[in-house]
């Protein structure tokens, strides 16, 4: 059996850990500030990590990219602090299709169906949707959450921190830049500098849209 902690608390815990069948192994759940004080399914959420006599192993499960980065660097700082000394798990479902993909890096997220093609390059603590097809050769960055039905050719490369809604289908040779959003069902045919927020199609910037931080 299995000591897991989970950063975070929100609406992605109870999907990941009901397809994963995660609940009997967790021992804590980590989030700073939010929740903490709160109990998911009887297990509580803390803002410090409960010292245990097994290596821990430790998933994030957070759906925005800047939020994932602050609990991630929190919670290791935390550890380093207290001597605490854990690893990052990976979670790849049963119907995920991986046709050699070149790596596949810490605490990463492959969810059902979806396709990893050759050459592909997984960052660390990247989350990748259901039904998401990421080409070949493939480049994506630390902290990128990939949201379901993503269509995305060959060659793109996605710098850190990459948010993309549901269904976005991306040309081949794209670059997105760090800490950018792309909206639902967006369709990108060019290259979108760090920090935008982009939607429709073609995908393009508007003035009413939520402006995003600097990743």
């Amino acid at each position: 059996m299995c000591n897991i902690i989970i950063l975070g608390a929100g609406a992605k815990v109870n999907q990941t850990c009901d397809i994963y069948n995660l609940w009997g192994d967790i021992s804590q759940f980590y989030e700073t500030p939010h929740s903490v004080g709160e109990e998911k399914r009887g297990i509580p959420v803390i803002d410090t990590i409960l010292d245990t006599d097994d290596i821990p192993v430790v998933h994030c499960m957070v759906g925005y990219c800047r939020d994932k980065r602050r609990l991630v660097e929190s919670f290791t700082e935390d550890a380093k602090r207290n001597n605490i000394k854990f690893k990052w798990g990976k979670l790849s479902h049963i119907s995920a299709i991986f046709t050699h993909p070149k790596s596949i890096g810490e605490d990463t997220i492959i969810r059902p169906l979806s396709i990893i093609c050759s050459n592909v390059i997984l960052g660390d603590h990247v989350d990748v949707g259901n039904l998401s097809n990421i080409g070949h050769d493939s480049v994506i960055g630390n902290y990128s959450v990939i949201s379901g039905g993503v269509a995305m050719s060959g060659s793109v490369n996605l710098g850190k921190g990459v948010f993309l809604g549901q269904g976005v289908s991306i040309k081949p040779g794209i670059r997105i830049g760090d800490g950018a959003v792309i909206g639902t069902g967006a369709v990108v045919v060019k290259d979108i500098p760090p920090n935008m927020v982009v939607a429709g199609n073609p995908a393009k910037t508007n003035v009413k849209f939520k402006k995003v931080p600097h990743w």
